[in-house]
């Protein structure tokens, strides 16, 4: 007989995320004068995604020689939407009820960058189901941001 012990491995990945302890990525979300530096841990990211696992290589990221740290710029990608997705991807967790349409708009564009099906499935139904004054009062935008990423 075994015992699952899913709640307490959830916990753990979610004070992992909470401290960033030995993290191994150093993260450079935004751009020009908005870049913050977020950490992360490439074992998580590359277990819960298939582009981390490609981009978290010596043949695409850096290393920092003294840290030994993966380097990852990702200028395209605000922190806080950033953080959103590591939120996901370490907690399997999303709370973006309290969000405005664009930073949901931008969380959507940030997980099809990344490939994360079950957070675009996610976003796209809340989107469609809870913003639907923004996308009336934005169609061109988004629009826009839709045919950039199709």
């Amino acid at each position: 007989m075994s015992t699952k012990f899913l709640s307490d491995i959830a916990e753990d990945y979610k004070q992992l995320y909470d401290t960033r302890e030995n993290y191994d990525v150093i993260i450079y979300a935004g751009e020009e004068h908005n870049v913050e530096e977020i950490h992360a841990h490439s074992l998580v990211l590359r277990t819960r995604s298939a582009y981390f696992r490609g981009a978290l290589t010596s043949d695409w990221a850096m290393k920092d020689k003294d840290s030994g740290c993966f380097i990852f710029k990702k200028p395209n990608i605000s922190s806080p939407i950033f953080e959103l997705v590591l939120k996901f991807l370490y907690c399997g967790e999303v709370d973006i009820h309290d969000q405005e349409g664009k930073t949901i708009l931008d969380l959507l564009v940030a997980s099809d960058e990344f490939g994360l099906m079950k957070l675009i499935d996610y976003v796209q139904q809340y989107f469609v189901e809870n913003q639907k004054n923004f996308l009336q009062q934005n169609p061109v935008g988004t629009l826009h941001i839709a045919a950039r990423h199709e």
